[in-house]
């Protein structure tokens, strides 16, 4: 999927990825679902450089997943990161057997065996707030947008990066005539994703965490 404006990162550039990764998994330390993740893990695991590299490698297996169906997209600055799929370029894989599979590679090479221990223990108890196949299973619209992840470098919100990450991925369902859905933990996004004509769909809660999975909507704009 080629997005106006954005530059679509191919999975051969490893190096950009990982820059793509770090500044987004900085930014996402303050994202709801992130930070209940890692309030999970062990306290050696706890303080600003451990979490952080952990942070990071969230992200970089989600991009290193997503990459090879064109899902990858930054600013020409590289300020915004966002993960935006179209359901029929993932082909015969689901985005739930990417994320699982990710899951898998992120055990592998990157925690220890009490981290290990720890995130699966919290992966279970946060499941019914991650739910990652929620759009095929209830909503069923045949060809989609899926927007799975948007971050801004902490140093540049407030400079328009986030709108333009959005607005080419909106032109595209709009010129596609596709519905584009997303998840948010968060109150301001919930509002700010409103103003660009998304509506909260379903909402998930799971009693063993404090979060509200908000699934949101954006119906194309009329040709």
């Amino acid at each position: 999927m080629k997005l106006s404006s954005l530059t679509t990162v191919q999975p051969h550039n490893e190096k950009l990825l990982v820059e793509l990764a770090n500044m987004a998994g900085d930014s996402y330390l303050e994202e709801l679902w992130v930070r209940a993740l890692l309030d999970g893990m062990p306290t050696e695991s706890e303080g600003s450089d451990r979490e952080r590299y952990l942070s990071r490698a969230l992200v970089l297996n989600e991009a290193m997943a997503a990459a090879p169906s064109q899902s990858v997209h930054c600013t020409g600055d590289d300020y915004g990161l966002t993960i935006v799929y179209q359901r029929s370029e993932l082909g015969e894989t689901s985005w739930a057997q990417l994320m699982k599979d990710a899951s898998a590679n992120l055990v592998a090479s990157v925690f220890s065996d009490e981290e290990i221990d720890a995130y699966e223990r919290q992966q279970r108890r946060m499941e019914g707030v991650t739910v990652l196949d929620w759009v095929e299973r209830e909503e069923a619209p045949g060809d989609f947008l899926h927007i799975t992840l948007t971050a801004v470098d902490a140093d540049h919100r407030g400079s328009g990066t986030f709108r333009k990450l959005l607005e080419p991925v909106l032109a595209y369902a709009d010129a596609a005539q596709l519905p584009v859905f997303l998840e948010t933990y968060s109150d301001g996004l919930t509002e700010l994703y409103e103003y660009f004509g998304f509506k909260t769909v379903h909402e998930f809660t799971d009693a063993h965490v404090p979060l509200v999975q908000r699934c949101m909507r954006r119906d194309p704009a009329a040709a």
